[in-house]
């Protein structure tokens, strides 16, 4: 599921969205993907076949963060650094090609035509499904008293508590790094 499908998706589980400014709905979006990626994160990862350089990797993924763990074919840990737009490996004899790196993921950034991570899916809509529903309630709550009409409602403190309850379940769910072997 792509963003914008995800948007799309959680403004279809409102019966009425008072708050349905695409701009704001679009930062909730971003907030929601930040949100994620900064609580459980997401690890992809890209192979790297030996190269005539053998030492960088270039360029790096599109959708890259920050490096989680370097390994070999062997599953021996490589060490790796970031240096500038490049990925800069130490490598000797001992190392075993494919390289893969495993990598956090740029959620934020994530391009809105393109799929989503399948484990993040359905966390980031429950999450910006809540969050729509903070302004869309208060808006909501001011419709209903134009018109005095009584309306159950959920409370500022219910739906604090609802996005706490997410943000938390994300943090139990971080992305787990890959086992490696460090050979000393």
């Amino acid at each position: 599921m792509t963003p914008t499908e995800l948007l799309e998706e959680a403004k279809g589980r409102f019966v009425v969205l008072y708050h349905n400014d695409e701009t704001a709905l679009s930062r909730l979006l971003k907030q929601a993907l930040r949100r994620f990626q900064d609580k459980a994160g997401v690890i992809l990862q890209a192979k790297w076949e030996k190269g005539t350089d053998g030492s960088t990797l270039r360029p790096l993924p599109s959708n890259f963060l920050d490096v989680a763990v370097v390994n070999d074919a062997l599953s021996n840990y490589v060490p790796a650094s970031i240096d500038g737009e490049d990925l800069s490996i130490s490598v000797d004899r001992r190392t075993a090609w494919p390289i893969t790196v495993h990598y956090f993921a740029n959620l934020q950034d994530w391009p809105m035509d393109k799929d989503l991570p399948n484990g993040c899916v359905s966390v980031v809509l429950d999450y910006l499904v809540a969050l729509i529903e903070v302004p869309n309630t208060e808006r909501a709550r001011t419709a209903n008293a134009a018109m005095n009409l009584q309306a159950d409602l959920p409370g500022a403190q219910e739906l604090r508590d609802r996005l706490s309850f997410i943000e938390q379940n994300m943090e139990d769910n971080q992305a787990m790094l890959p086992p490696v072997s460090v050979t000393i």
